[in-house]
């Protein structure tokens, strides 16, 4: 079952300068725990919309203004992130339960096969 990924807070330690760009730095925020995969490329297609983002490990990478009221609780770039966030564990939830009810699908019809092999088979001892 999955649990959702929650936002943690800055790793202010390892904000990175963006070489050329003296206005903005990449900040990673911590996450609660290393995301699926599956869960880190939806982040990186909806975050690519809005601005340089990416998951590395427990870690989500956000290109923000040099500003540590904006990157900070409540400021905008926190936000941002904070709502990417909870959008792609709402869009991962629903992925993840489309691969559950696909592989339910495959199940049944691994065990209707099953049970029609195992009827065939009695079917046919009974010559």
């Amino acid at each position: 079952m999955f649990r959702a990924i929650k936002l943690l807070g800055v790793d202010n330690r390892n904000i990175k300068m963006i070489p050329g760009v003296d206005s903005m730095v990449m900040v990673p925020f911590a996450l609660s725990e290393a995301p699926p995969e599956e869960w880190r490329h939806l982040f990186s297609r909806k975050a690519s919309r809005d601005a340089d983002a990416r998951v590395e490990g427990d870690r989500a990478l956000y290109k923000c203004p040099k500003d540590k009221a904006v990157i900070k609780k409540p400021g905008e770039c926190w936000n941002k992130v904070a709502k990417l966030v909870d959008g792609t564990n709402l869009h991962y939830r629903e992925y993840a339960s489309e691969q559950e009810r696909k592989r339910a699908e495959e199940r049944q019809k691994q065990l209707l096969k099953h049970r029609k092999q195992k009827e065939f088979d009695e079917w046919k001892r009974e010559w």
